[in-house]
């Protein structure tokens, strides 16, 4: 294999990482406030009929359609209603929406694994309905609880991809130099 095919490779690789982080136009028109969400599968699936996200033309991706979604802001203070594609959450975390990066995450500060109804290890982000800890309100003072921007994490992790394959892509021209 040559350095020109691993790079090629490499690239496709930082590319499909970042696009992981893409915003969906369809999803960010979608977004609702709400006081609250669904509290069990027949509340959800109401919810779901009334928001009918199955009609909303989207471009994001040729294979998944949008689906609805009930969660919680980055700062946990608002809820939203929200047509996206469905996430695979990794874990045990609760599913946001970053209101900065305009997509769905998984939350860096709500961990719903020790609960009577624990989130599993993966799941999908349009099932965060049956965890319902994720719902509760932050209750903690925010002037004492440290906290890190979600918007600034999801940058970076974004930029992450990009900025190796531009090393990498420098050091493979380097070692055809020599």
């Amino acid at each position: 294999m040559t350095y020109l095919s691993i790079l090629w490779i490499l690239c496709v690789l930082c590319i499909k990482a970042v696009d992981t982080f893409r915003q969906c136009n369809a999803s960010t028109h979608s977004v609702k406030n709400v006081l609250h969400c669904p509290k069990n599968e027949t509340e959800w699936t109401k919810a779901k009929a009334l928001k009918a996200c199955e009609a909303i033309q989207q471009n994001c991706s040729e294979s998944e359609s949008l689906e609805y979604h009930c969660v919680p802001t980055e700062d946990e203070g608002d809820f939203v209603e929200v047509c996206a594609i469905p996430i695979i959450v990794h874990g045990g975390f609760c599913t946001e929406w970053n209101t900065g990066g305009e997509t769905l995450q998984p939350s860096g500060s709500r961990n719903c694994t020790v609960s009577p109804i624990p989130c599993p290890d993966s799941y999908y982000s349009n099932e965060t309905f049956k965890y319902q800890q994720c719902y509760q309100t932050n209750t903690k003072d925010p002037s004492t609880t440290p906290s890190v921007n979600s918007t600034s994490r999801l940058r970076t992790i974004a930029i992450l991809p990009a900025v190796m394959g531009l090393t990498l892509l420098f050091l493979v021209f380097q070692l055809q130099l020599l």
